[in-house]
């Protein structure tokens, strides 16, 4: 005599564990060769597995399949919420992780109802909320180089940045959220995840409340090695921005090291009209009508859009900008990219972009720790003598490190790093790590 276990019929569905012939002999020529006991043991069988069908039924456990019932076995040693397990059959692309090793990093990714590690319905919430990030540690993103034909290395010699081997870098953007380009989060509960994800995600807990509702995070942070000279360029303001449909840019720079020599070119000479700007630009001489000034550590430059300007060589600075990549190139000093081919210029919407009122400005005179204030930003510069809180009020602030070394939540930043603190962790607090520690502090202006 064969029995079939319940749930091991091979169409998957459930069945009885009544007595079953074996294909060759007829049920009715089986029932009367069967002894009294065994038809007995079967019936007493089918009723005893009928009553479990309905005790499922009253629990609501009706249509669980034959491997879900196998696996459920499993589980209940693992504990309600079968942490560190995953369903072989699902489709998602983690499904072979184990979130209860992985500090449940890859939960926020997937759906609450399709399996992996939250399927216990009763405690679906309350383990969501367990897991759920941390946002109040400093966050530290992957930089993101660029190779510039004006270019070098300094980065690496200067700031110990890891750079590709054998490429002129000329920046490292360090905070960025635009469709091309992308700050990572580097460490922590956070690791991996974009910015824009940050911006789209946690806006309040990160950014604060009082944040513009842009569609992205409205700051762009660099550092610029200029080993030779930028071209002489400038950036449109709003209005041409709409009517050229690109962006507006405004952006200001902190000199971080200087070779002898090194300048900035900043401004119209006084006098130079857009006639006598057009022909210097035909002539090859466009450089000699722009404003000069020499560069040195700790100087601070304010690039309002119309601005006509270029960084010189040696110069190492910092650039705090506008979320944009909008640059109209008026000269590029007869230069020549890789292959022998000439960088594109944008003459027309240059003469457009310059202000021609704008006639030799000078560096920023700071006033006490505040270096700049505008619409879109404001950057403080703070000598860290002892401890000091990151911000009096609810919102985000990015520091990078000047001098010395800073340490927050167990984490030390060095010169060249970049780090946001959270609006939830606004009143943590910033430790010098070493004498002489200094700080660049960037915020969005209060409304």
């Amino acid at each position: 005599m064969e029995f079939i276990e319940e749930g091991e019929n091979e169409s998957g569905q459930e069945c009885d564990c009544r007595p079953r012939p074996k294909p060759t002999q007829p049920w009715a020529e089986r029932t009367k060769e069967e002894p009294a006991q065994n038809r007995v043991f079967g019936h007493v069988r089918s009723l005893a597995h009928k009553q479990m069908r309905l005790e499922k039924r009253s629990r609501g456990d009706v249509g669980i399949k034959p491997k879900q019932k196998r696996e459920q076995k499993t589980r209940s040693m693992f504990g309600r919420h079968e942490i560190g397990r995953t369903e072989k059959h699902q489709s998602h692309p983690d499904h072979d992780r184990q979130p209860g090793l992985e500090n449940f990093a890859p939960i926020q990714g997937r759906s609450l109802n399709g399996g992996g590690c939250l399927t216990n319905r009763r405690s679906r919430v309350n383990l969501a909320a367990e897991v759920a990030p941390v946002l109040d540690q400093p966050l530290v993103f992957e930089p993101l180089f660029q190779e510039r034909v004006w270019g070098g290395r300094s980065l690496e010699s200067l700031f110990q940045k890891k750079l590709p081997v054998g490429r002129k870098i000329g920046e490292s953007w360090e905070i960025v959220d635009r469709s091309e380009a992308q700050s990572v989060v580097r460490q922590g509960a956070l690791c991996g995840k974009t910015l824009h994800q940050l911006w789209l995600e946690h806006r309040a807990e990160i950014f604060g409340a009082a944040v513009p509702a842009t569609p992205r995070f409205p700051i762009l942070a660099k550092l610029l090695d200029a080993q030779e000279r930028l071209s002489i360029q400038v950036h449109p303001g709003p209005v041409l921005a709409r009517a050229l449909s690109c962006e507006s840019k405004t952006e200001m720079w902190y000199i971080a090291a200087a070779e002898p020599g090194a300048e900035i070119f900043f401004g119209l000479r006084r006098g130079v009209d857009r006639a006598r700007l057009r022909q210097a630009v035909s002539d090859g001489t466009a450089a000699d009508l722009v404003h000069r000034i020499a560069a040195h550590p700790g100087d601070v430059f304010f690039v309002p859009s119309g601005r006509v300007h270029a960084i010189g060589a040696g110069a190492l600075l910092i650039e705090i900008q506008e979320n944009s990549d909008t640059t109209f190139r008026l000269f590029d000093w007869n230069r020549t990219a890789p292959g022998n081919m000439s960088r594109p210029l944008q003459i027309e919407e240059a003469l457009q972009a310059i202000d021609f009122e704008d006639f030799e400005p000078g560096p920023i005179q700071p006033k006490a720790e505040v270096l700049l204030r505008c619409p879109h930003f404001a950057v403080e510069k703070w000598d860290l003598e002892k401890a000091r809180q990151a911000s009096d009020r609810a919102a985000f602030a990015l520091f990078v490190c000047l001098q010395g070394a800073v340490e927050m939540k167990g984490l030390v930043l060095r010169p060249g790093e970049f780090f946001l603190v959270p609006a939830n962790a606004a009143a943590s607090e910033l430790q010098p790590a070493e004498p002489g520690t200094s700080l660049l502090r960037v915020t969005l202006p209060t409304r």
